[in-house]
């Protein structure tokens, strides 16, 4: 009698592949060449399709969370592991329901596929197992939230095969580092890349060997090709050789968007490679920290420190004393007062415009209340005014409306998205600061700093507390 069971292949015989941990992990971000109007576009439409997936798992996960909640009695009696089974609350069965808003939606199979609504599924299940099961500490998280369409800006890839070829689904990378060098070349032989790269085409991916591109194939309108754009300074030249060498490495890939005011459609998009291998460490800096870990290994630093300035002394054994005293000198304090007062007129425009848009959330300042008044006593008509006041808000200074919910012009996300943009560039400009203010240092006084008999990183975990 045969048996109306549906067939699967059944468990993986061989042995499943497992990333080395000790090749180590390094992830490269490559700029994607989003200038085409129409890649643009497909671009777009997946990420409104993949949004529209992950918020209609996120919904029916959350309901599922809600009835599993609910259902003490049936977990008492039975078990908690029967009733999520029941609720539908697993990796197989978010993984089934995103399929199954895909297949109900015909529209989204142009842009989505069913790989990527499975990964989109597996970020879902994450966030519900954090709130269901406990962590090392005996903690759950909360419950789930929907996410908003402007925090979405990751579409997950599926990992490369490392043990069948030319198996890679979802976001592949396709082509080589020297075909791409040869193909921006100019008459120099310089690596020089144009403002608009040239549209790539191959019907041989997996032969192909010409400049970088980004590929999603399984779409109804055709694959998506979208150009790379390597940084083209020579000091980034052996990051890229480190990285893009050896393409048996590559592992995975992620499309990330970011809010960029100057880019076309107010987004740039980038792919994360996930490369297995070390980080990039320069030749100068590994000599640079096998010196200093050699001369200053007898060195004892002291370290004290303040608001506004930093005093290092070194010595060793008593003998051989170093100082040192690291402040902000006069140029970088006219550039910080500046940038505070380029943030202030920002804010400010940020402010006016969401209380204009969102006048019923506010109240009249006191000046424009009692000239209200005024107006009123003397019989004139009320005047149209931005208020100025504090939002409704309860007895607890609880807003009565979430901030969520306002109405926002495109001119104040451009000034939002040029906010984060600019805060993202000072706070990397101080991350490279600190970073070569800390390598000189160390280079000078040693390693083994001590700040009031503590180790500093133990020390340093306690401050503002």
């Amino acid at each position: 009698m045969a048996s109306s069971e549906k067939r699967t292949r059944g468990p993986n015989r061989g042995a499943a592949w497992a990333r080395n941990p000790e090749a180590g992990m390094s992830v490269l971000r490559l700029a994607l060449d989003t200038s085409d109007p129409l890649q643009r576009a497909r671009v777009e439409a997946m990420y409104q399709g993949a949004y529209q997936v992950k918020r209609a798992s996120q919904r029916q996960a959350k309901n599922a969370c809600r009835a599993f909640w609910a259902a003490c009695h049936e977990r008492d009696e039975k078990s908690p592991a029967s009733v999520r089974e029941r609720v539908g609350l697993s990796r197989t069965s978010l993984e089934h329901a995103a399929y199954g808003h895909l297949d109900a939606a015909p529209h989204l199979r142009r842009h989505v596929t069913k790989a990527l609504a499975m990964h989109l599924a597996d970020g879902v299940w994450t966030a519900v197992e954090r709130h269901l099961f406990r962590d090392a500490s005996g903690k759950r998280h909360g419950a789930l939230r929907i996410g908003r369409w402007y925090n979405f800006t990751r579409l997950p890839g599926r990992a490369r095969s490392h043990t069948t070829e030319r198996k890679w689904e979802t976001f592949r990378l396709h082509g080589t580092l020297a075909g791409h060098r040869a193909a921006y070349a100019d008459r120099n032989g310089h690596f020089v890349q144009p403002r608009t790269l040239q549209p790539i085409h191959s019907d041989a991916w997996w032969t192909y060997a010409g400049p970088l591109a980004l590929v999603f194939s399984g779409l109804a309108d055709g694959t998506l090709v979208l150009p790379v754009r390597l940084p083209t300074a020579p000091s980034n030249q052996p990051a890229l050789d480190h990285h893009l060498a050896d393409p048996s490495r590559w592992h995975k890939i992620d499309v990330v968007r970011t809010q960029d005011p100057e880019a076309a459609g107010g987004w740039r998009y980038e792919a994360h490679l996930m490369v297995l291998t070390q980080p990039y460490v320069s030749a100068s800096t590994t000599q640079r920290r096998a010196r200093a870990a050699i001369e200053t290994a007898d060195r004892t630093v002291g370290i004290d420190v303040n608001v506004s300035k930093l005093s290092v002394a070194s010595h060793v054994t008593g003998r051989d004393v170093r100082l040192s005293r690291i402040v902000r000198d006069e140029p970088r304090q006219q550039r910080d007062r500046g940038r505070t007062r380029r943030e202030r007129r920002r804010q400010r425009a940020l402010d006016r415009s969401r209380r204009a848009l969102n006048r019923q959330h506010y109240q009249l300042s006191k000046r424009q209340a009692k000239r209200a008044r005024r107006r009123a006593e003397a019989g004139l008509s009320p005047v149209d005014v931005i208020p100025a006041g504090p939002r409704l808000a309860r007895a607890d200074r609880v807003p009565l409306t979430s901030y969520k919910t306002d109405r926002l012009s495109a001119r104040h996300r451009q000034l939002r998205a040029a906010q984060v943009a600019d805060a993202a560039s000072a706070t990397q400009a101080r991350r490279d600061h600190a970073r070569e203010v800390a390598a000189g240092l160390v280079a000078r006084h040693g390693y083994q700093i001590v700040v009031e008999d503590v180790r500093l990183p133990s020390w340093s975990a306690s401050w503002g507390r």
